[in-house]
Parts: structure tokens; sequence; C-alpha cells
């Protein structure tokens, strides 16, 4: 489903490295397929998979009381990488305590009430929908734990736990997303990375 999925969101205008107005798509879209930990909720510490938020948005979106749950695309990656998405769109006459509620395993922030982007071409297609008596808009967004972190950079730190965990190794993933730093020494290899953060790798010996 990427090809389609990437179909639509340039149909919709594209949105390269952020640039364009906000594509909204449909579950199905988003996450058929999709088995990406850094295409939502990437910085969550114990991440429950992509399955586990089509699950519960899915459920979500089948209750009597809602309308539709859309997903927002926040960054396209590379052709053949998941785009990245931190918040979900949900049209519905429950109040945004109960949208929360429902959410609570995806550990969203508090709900807003509007969209991301208003000039998106998508928000003004689904406004019709807000519109109905009794409906109206619950942005769950940064369904994160930690500090906010460029999802390429999520991707190669979560490539260590699936990768060797030599030197070697890991510092070739981490120069990909970052810059080696001087004050490195030969037990402890450090990378600033995008945003003022800094990665470092230690040794426990000095063969490894």
């Amino acid at each position: 489903m990427l090809a389609e999925l990437l179909a639509e969101i340039e149909r919709q205008g594209g949105y390269e490295s952020g640039v364009g107005s906000e594509p909204v798509v449909d579950l199905e879209l988003f996450f058929d397929g999709n088995d990406d930990l850094g295409s939502i909720g990437c910085n969550l510490i114990d991440h429950p998979g992509p399955a586990h938020f089509y699950a519960v948005l899915r459920s979500m979106r089948d209750r009597p009381d809602v309308h539709g749950v859309w997903v927002g695309i926040s960054e396209v990656m590379s052709p053949d990488e998941w785009p990245f998405s931190d918040h979900v769109y949900v049209v519905s006459t429950a109040s945004a305590s109960d949208v929360a509620t429902w959410a609570v395993t995806l550990q969203a922030d508090e709900p807003g009430d509007d969209w991301w982007e208003r000039d998106s071409s998508a928000a003004a297609h689904h406004d019709s929908a807000r519109r109905a008596p009794g409906n109206h808009l619950v942005g769950l967004t940064e369904m994160l734990a930690t500090l906010a972190m460029n999802p390429t950079i999520v991707r190669a730190l979560r490539g260590f736990a699936d990768g060797p965990f030599d030197m070697v190794s890991m510092c070739a993933a981490a120069s990909s997303v970052g810059a080696f730093d001087s004050r490195s020494d030969p037990m402890l290899v450090v990378f600033d990375l995008p945003g003022g953060g800094v990665l470092q790798l230690a040794r426990r010996t000095r063969d490894g």
C-alpha cells in the first residue's frame, strides 16, 4: 500500500520536507502494510507497533458517535520509506476528553480542536463532516513519550536494536544522521545530531 499512499499524498499536492498543504489520508491507506515503527509514535519508549495504532483508531472510527478518523501527514520521507505522522483527526459528537480516553494507549497529548494546517485542501474537504449537527473536530497530536526527534534519526537509532552491537556498525549508522564530534576519544564516540542533540556511543572495552 505504500505506493498507493504516496500517490494519494501526491494527488493532494505532495508534502516534500513539510512544504505545501498538509495531506490527510484514510486509516487503511496509512496503516495497511505498514510495519515501520518510525512512521507514527516514533519516540515511544515501549512502541506498541503500527498495528496497535490501527486497531485503536479503527475501533474509534467504528463507534456510532464518530463520523470519521483520518491521519495527517507530517513529513514525506524517501520513496521506499513510510511517511511520518504525529497526529490524527477524529470527527465526533463525543467530547474531547472521551476521545482522549479511547486513545489512552496511544499516549497522545491533550486533544486539540482544529486542523493542524488550516489551508489544507483535505481539511476543507473534511470540514463538511465537522459542520454536521453535533459534530466537532478532535485532534490527537504528538503521540510521543519523549522529546520530539527527526524520524530519520529515530529510524537509524532503532536500527541498533536489530543489528550487531559492534562499534564499527553503530558508528556507521550514527554517521548517517549526525556529525562526528572531535571531543570523542577511544572509549566514547560522540555524534552531534540536528537540532542540538548528542549521541554518545560508549565502548565496554577497547575492542568493542
